[in-house]
């Protein structure tokens, strides 16, 4: 893991862009689904304090929520894009 930028060590912004990234990669990986679907376990396991249909916005290298559990738009976003992608390459049926 290398976040030079974060003030913890998983941030709702790299989960977002794992989750674009192994949707964009099902076709050339087979695992591209699995790993898929562990970060979105992880992320549906941190629910913002503000909505629970939102990310935490960090994690401490515990994977504890921290700072407040808030949110941030922009790892938000990256989430709900992956999970469109995910939906137009595997379907909504899994997990």
């Amino acid at each position: 893991m290398y976040s030079p930028d974060a003030d913890h060590d998983y941030v709702a912004e790299e989960q977002g862009y794992g989750m674009v990234i192994t949707a964009t990669m099902a076709g050339a990986d087979a695992d591209a689904r699995k790993i898929f679907d562990g970060i979105l376990k992880y992320v549906l396991d941190h629910p913002s304090s503000i909505n629970k249909d939102l990310h935490a916005a960090e994690q401490n290298a515990s994977c504890k929520s921290v700072n407040g559990t808030d949110s941030a738009t922009d790892g938000d976003l990256d989430i709900a894009y992956g999970l469109l992608l995910a939906d137009r390459q595997w379907g909504s049926s899994g997990t």
